[in-house]
C-alpha cells in the first residue's frame, strides 16, 4: 500500500462517517481529435464527503433493496479492497497500478438535496470555464447532473482532506 494511502486512511479513520472537505485534481488524459496532445485539461473538485462507510449500510441502498429497486450489494466490479471500507487497489489492463479512496456525499436531512461538488476547470494550467473545455472532452469525461452514490478517487489526485471549518 502506498504511504499516501496509509496516511489518508489514518486521517479518515479518526473521523469515520463524519463530514470532511476533500479536494482532488483529475487530469483529463485524452482529448477529442485535434485537441489531443495540444492542450492539457484538468478539473479540480472540492466536495463535502464522508468516508469509512460500508456502501451496503447506506440508507438509500437499504431502502432500494427493500423496495425491489435494486439487487443486494455485490463485490467490487473492479479492484480489491486494500483496507475495507477505505481504500481499493486496482491494476488496469495496461498493467498500471492505482490506489483509490472511497468517499461518499454527505447525508442531509430528509427532503433536502445533496450538495453538488464544486468543480473548477483548467486549460493548460489556467482556470477556465467548462464551456471553453467542453468541445475538447470525450463523452466519458463530461459531467452529469446527478451526484454519484460514491466517489472512488485516485490517491495520487487527492490534494487535501480537512475537517469542515479548517
Amino acid at each position: 500500500m502506498l504511504e499516501k494511502t496509509k496516511q489518508l486512511i489514518e486521517t479518515l479513520r479518526n473521523c469515520k462517517g463524519a463530514q470532511r472537505v476533500a479536494v482532488w485534481v483529475t487530469p483529463i488524459r485524452k482529448l477529442r481529435g485535434d485537441f489531443n496532445g495540444t492542450h492539457i485539461v484538468s478539473k479540480q473538485v472540492l466536495a463535502r464527503v464522508r468516508a469509512g462507510i460500508d456502501y451496503a449500510n447506506l440508507g438509500t441502498v437499504k431502502d432500494a433493496i427493500a423496495n425491489g429497486e435494486r439487487e443486494e450489494v455485490q463485490p467490487l466490479p473492479w479492484g480489491e479492497w486494500l483496507q475495507f471500507p477505505y481504500a481499493i487497489g486496482h491494476t488496469r489492463k495496461d498493467g498500471a497500478y492505482n490506489e483509490y479512496v472511497r468517499f461518499y456525499p454527505p447525508v442531509l436531512k430528509a427532503g433536502s438535496e445533496v450538495k453538488k461538488p464544486q468543480v473548477q476547470w483548467y486549460l493548460d494550467g489556467v482556470p477556465t470555464t467548462y464551456a471553453s473545455v467542453e468541445p475538447m472532452l470525450l463523452a466519458s469525461d463530461k459531467p452529469t447532473e446527478e451526484v454519484p452514490a460514491c466517489f472512488n478517487v485516485n490517491v495520487e489526485n487527492i490534494v487535501a482532506v480537512q475537517d469542515i471549518g479548517q
